[in-house]
């Protein structure tokens, strides 16, 4: 490839990365209509015949990184190094 198709590449990404975005934001816009429905009428579940939308709430037993590293930095530190590679267009 050369540096034309290349650059093409990348501003084709950044559109799909904008509409990609919009889309997100839109969904959450969707959902927090139901949700905030299924709380002024105190509902888990919601049969709306095309889908059931479910509204519950879980426990979780997940460990909290961030407060661990909060309380014991340094250890934190150490026990959760790791090197990765990364993809970012900027």
């Amino acid at each position: 490839m050369n540096k034309a198709e290349l650059q093409a590449t990348v501003e084709t990404l950044n559109n799909l990365y904008d509409k990609q975005a919009e889309i997100n934001q839109a969904v959450k816009s969707q959902e927090q209509i139901l949700k905030d429905y299924m709380d002024a009428n105190n509902l888990q579940h919601l049969d709306l015949g095309i889908a059931v939308v479910h509204w519950t709430q879980v426990v979780s037993n997940v460990f909290d990184l961030k407060k661990f590293r909060a309380d014991f930095g340094d250890v934190a530190e150490y026990m959760t190094e790791r090197l990765s590679r990364r993809f970012k267009v900027a």
